[in-house]
């Protein structure tokens, strides 16, 4: 036999469907959390990676990493693109004049620098409800840009080959905390995410290596491009004279996984095109050392 329901019970449990949906989302994540909290130690076992250096040694680490190496109330995500309102992200970008002018190129560097320096509020930003409610639970405030790049304009790049690629740059975003104890926690949590997460990681410090000392403050001109990268990436940098350069490579631990030997460069613009690899998605730092002088430059892989 069927149950008639009333107009009047409809509308209730139709009124009640979003309030105890909401409490179920909560209470699943207070179990989360207080399940990471007492099985911590077997979280880490399970999901610790092996890192290798060029030779295919095996290089341990410490999980979680010391508090001092990375910023304390951050964490760089690659959303993918199911999990944000990427139209949010969309803006009418400036064009560069054929004529040139300074003025034209003012107006560019102004809005990059608007672009770059907006905060997106995480319910304004973050489409999955369970996401959200997740990223506010560790203290999440707001998001910000890593690149410039627009979702409504930057679909596809072509490489210095000449070969066209997917554009995918502003996926990547730095999440801040209302606190400093979450940056590990959240990392872990965000691992269920995987279909909406491609990879949540602390936001570490450039100079945290141990080889690193004060008379090392004297920088080189350099960059990285493609960053963030899938494969190769090219070092650009300027000498003044005729000068032999070397090459490192370290990941987020301190660890040592790539060194060129000195190479010699003319004066003026060169460039290092180094392959990453088996190298594994997360952050690296590159060090350049030449003319006493050594700059160290943040690269993110992601494949």
């Amino acid at each position: 036999m069927k149950k008639l329901i009333l107009t009047s019970e409809k509308t209730s449990r139709k009124f009640l469907s979003p309030i105890y949906d909401n409490i179920l989302i909560k209470l699943c994540l207070i179990l989360m959390c207080l399940g990471l909290a007492s099985n911590f130690a077997l979280c880490q076992i399970d999901s610790m990676i092996v890192i290798t250096n060029e030779r295919g040694d095996t290089i341990s680490y410490q999980w979680p990493p010391d508090p001092s190496t990375y910023v304390a109330d951050e964490i760089i995500i690659k959303f993918r693109p199911q999990a944000l309102y990427l139209e949010k992200l969309c803006y009418d970008r400036i064009k560069e004049s054929p004529s040139g002018g300074e003025e034209n190129l003012d107006s560019i560097n102004k809005q990059k620098s608007e672009i770059m320096s907006q905060q997106f509020p995480i319910d304004t930003l973050i489409a999955d409800i369970s996401l959200r409610e997740v990223l506010k639970s560790f203290g999440g405030i707001y998001l910000k840009r890593i690149t410039s790049a627009n979702p409504c304009e930057d679909s596809i790049s072509i490489t210095r080959n000449g070969d066209t690629i997917y554009c995918d740059d502003y996926l990547w975003m730095t999440l801040k905390f209302n606190n400093d104890t979450s940056v590990i926690r959240a990392c872990e949590t965000l691992k269920n995410f995987g279909h909406l997460i491609a990879l949540a990681q602390p936001n570490y410090n450039i100079n945290h290596d141990a080889g690193r000392t004060d008379e090392m403050e004297t920088k080189m001109n350099s960059y990285i491009y493609p960053n963030p990268t899938s494969g190769n990436f090219t070092i650009a940098f300027v000498l003044d004279s005729p000068s032999n350069v070397e090459f490192q490579l370290y990941n987020s631990l301190g660890e040592k996984i790539f060194n060129s030997e000195g190479e010699l460069f003319p004066a003026g613009l060169n460039k290092k095109e180094i392959d990453t690899g088996n190298l594994e998605n997360g952050i690296y730092f590159c060090k350049l050392v030449a003319q006493s002088k050594t700059q160290y430059l943040k690269l993110i892989v992601i494949k």
